[in-house]
């Protein structure tokens, strides 16, 4: 599981610490990669939380349900997926909420689910709900809510810990790359530095050039995850 310390160390490593000293402290660094590191993650690989409301949590004086997500960890909210409503409203569920059935009871419990789905399509009681950035929820039609679970999508939070662990070297290169840009937006405002044994070139385009190439290789990589929705169209 990824920390902060671990996140820094792996960054500063190949910055040239400890044999080389860094131009910016260990939380602009860390701030750094919050702001640009970790939003520019998980809008390939987000965070999926839930959250419960009722219909005491909506905002007084919506024509429809209005509810605001506020995120426990303070992370930007990115998707609503779905919004699961009580398993007592069949007409949401599309499936009769029952025990599993004995063997003769299953031809009338598949009528019971077919029944149940075919009003649920036809039903003008369906709730829907449409997400308004960067965090509005709205539920229609108000008069039928109930108790619900939002499934949503978030920036990880800012200790790392949610980063799955197959994606931890590719969060690591982008990490390195966003502080290479950071390092080289220093060094460029002096190209050289003044030392008892002459000038010494500090290359900032070299290291413009290897943040982008270590981005680059990173963000293909991400390219090829799989899409985390599969639709059910039977």
């Amino acid at each position: 599981m990824l920390s902060p310390d671990k996140v820094l160390g792996f960054c500063k490593l190949h910055m040239g610490w400890p044999y080389k000293s860094t131009e910016h402290s260990d939380e602009t660094i860390k701030n750094y990669i919050d702001t640009h590191t970790i939003n520019l993650f998980s809008s390939y690989v987000p965070d999926v939380a839930n959250m419960t409301f009722t219909a005491a949590d909506a905002v007084p004086g919506s024509d429809s349900h209005e509810y605001l997500i506020n995120d426990p960890e303070d992370c930007d909210i990115l998707d609503v997926k779905d919004v699961i409503h009580s398993i007592s409203d069949a007409f949401v569920t599309n499936h009769p909420w029952l025990f599993f059935p004995t063997y003769d009871d299953l031809p009338g419990h598949y009528m019971d689910i077919f029944r149940s789905r075919t009003q649920a399509m036809l039903s003008v009681t369906k709730k829907a709900y449409e997400f308004r950035p960067p965090n509005k929820l709205y539920i229609m039609p108000a008069r039928m809510i109930t108790d619900f679970v939002v499934k949503y999508e978030r920036t990880h939070p800012l200790d790392y810990s949610t980063i799955p662990a197959q994606f931890i070297s590719i969060f690591l290169d982008l990490a390195l790359a966003d502080v290479k840009d950071l390092f080289a937006s220093i060094r460029e405002q002096y190209q050289n530095i003044n030392t008892p044994w002459g000038e010494i070139p500090l290359n900032p385009e070299a290291l413009r050039t290897s943040a982008e190439t270590l981005r680059t290789a990173a963000i293909d990589k991400l390219g090829t995850v799989p899409p985390s929705l599969i639709l059910d169209i039977g």
